[in-house]
């Protein structure tokens, strides 16, 4: 059993704690050593420990697995940098039930696959990204680092999503669609074309309401 740490003691943090309970029924892997958070001890309201903040998790020894699970994609990209420069590994977390159809498919590091993900033939999944529950990938379909996607948000084949992507729960995108990075999709927004901006994009058809400020 590795030790395992994870970041983000809210809601999505207590869910991803409750996948690791699920791995572990079918495959004993991990051993849940207690979340990291902004405040620095306490308890969740399932009574599991928060252990402390960052500086604490950086000199914990030895090392624990950790893995991110905060829906800001650029939280995640900013905390996974803290513990690249502290040697401190990664976990990468797929429910017992996800299926990955055909031999190719692929799941970067620090990721979370949660309960009923589907990902079709050729389909691959960045670094730190989040599939809650019931997403599904269409064929040849990839996704770059830290996505974010909430529970029943599908794609069409061919498809290709930029980094740091957020969609709300129950989008659909068509398939042979790109979308750049750093696009926030509202909830059941049906994506239909290319998205080419970063931005704010809601509706059906999905349109842009409010391109990304630098």
């Amino acid at each position: 059993m590795k030790d395992l740490v994870i970041i983000g003691a809210g809601g999505f943090g207590r869910e991803t704690l409750a996948l690791v309970e699920e791995i572990n029924e079918v495959t004993p892997t991990w051993n849940f050593v207690g979340f990291i958070a902004d405040y620095s001890t306490g308890e969740s309201p399932e009574g599991y420990s928060v252990l402390g903040d960052m500086e604490y998790l950086k000199n914990m020894n030895p090392k624990p697995h950790v893995v991110i699970a905060i829906a800001n994609a650029a939280a995640r990209e900013r905390l996974a940098g803290i513990c690249e420069e502290a040697g401190i590994p990664f976990a990468t977390l797929i429910h017992p039930t996800v299926r990955m159809k055909g031999k190719l498919c692929t799941v970067g590091e620090g990721s979370i696959l949660c309960e009923g993900v589907i990902l079709a033939v050729n389909s691959h999944v960045g670094k730190h990204c989040i599939m809650n529950m019931e997403c599904g990938l269409g064929h040849d379909t990839v996704i770059a680092d830290y996505v974010s996607m909430m529970s029943e948000t599908i794609t069409g084949g061919d498809t290709y999503i930029g980094k740091g992507c957020y969609f709300g729960l129950r989008c659909t995108i068509i398939n042979k669609i790109n979308i750049t990075e750093n696009c926030t999709f509202g909830a059941a927004a049906v994506v239909v074309k290319d998205a080419t901006v970063p931005g704010t994009y809601v509706g059906v058809p999905a349109k842009l309401i409010k391109p990304l400020q630098n």
